[in-house]
């Protein structure tokens, strides 16, 4: 009993929690069109550039496929509910390894649940081509909680130059993702509030009626 009581006090506490998601893409033919595929693990992948498609033939952390987001230049990914991909989710750890890391201007940025930037960090590579190229492997991490979606920078775009075709996306790993439920609207908790008050009425009539009927009777 006591053993019992432990787990369940550990499980409401949250100090126990599903084990983190890790994807290689090795599942994947070359040039597969990567977007709602890890839906069920809570993650939908898009790129503002073109198709996020499965690349082999270079800068693979571990295994031989990568992504190439949109030409290299880019990978987003947005949380989900992996039981319902149009419910939003949030994470509070993700990282990424790059590969063929040789501009600056690389990195994540999350953003959370309302679109805000609440977290980024950038490659340690300062100068254009002076890092090792296809020998590099940086992989970056972000730990913050709410991340509803996190921005892969791979042409070099935050260094404020337009993106160009660069490093390479692999082994992509984020705790598991919490399901969020949206908030009511203003006109729902409108309507919340009048039902409440429309139903005290109701009970406050009736015990007066019932009042007035057992004062009728006693007469």
């Amino acid at each position: 009993m006591k053993a019992l009581l432990t787990i369940a006090l550990l499980l409401c506490s949250g100090l126990v929690r599903a084990a983190p998601v890790t994807l290689d893409f090795e599942g994947l033919l070359r040039d597969t069109v990567v977007s709602t595929q890890f839906a069920d693990r809570g993650v939908l992948i898009a790129s503002d550039y073109g198709a996020v498609t499965v690349f082999d033939g270079c800068c693979a952390a571990s295994g031989v496929n990568t992504l190439n987001g949109g030409g290299f230049r880019g990978v987003t990914l947005t949380f989900v509910d992996p039981d319902d991909m149009f419910r939003p989710a949030t994470t509070d750890f993700f990282s990424v390894t790059l590969g063929d890391v040789d501009i600056p201007g690389n990195g994540l940025t999350a953003y959370d649940l309302d679109g805000n930037q609440i977290a980024q960090v950038l490659s340690g590579c300062a100068t254009a081509f002076a890092c090792p190229g296809d020998s590099l492997f940086e992989t970056l991490t972000l730990s913050v909680a709410g991340m509803h979606r996190v921005v892969i920078a791979a042409g070099g775009q935050l260094s404020g130059n337009a993106a160009q075709g660069e490093a390479t996306v692999d082994d992509v790993v984020f705790n598991a993702v919490v399901a969020q439920v949206p908030e009511p609207s203003a006109l729902q908790l409108l309507a919340a509030g009048l039902s409440v008050i429309a139903c005290v009425v109701l009970s406050r009539r009736l015990r007066a009626a019932r009042l007035s009927r057992g004062r009728s009777a006693s007469r």
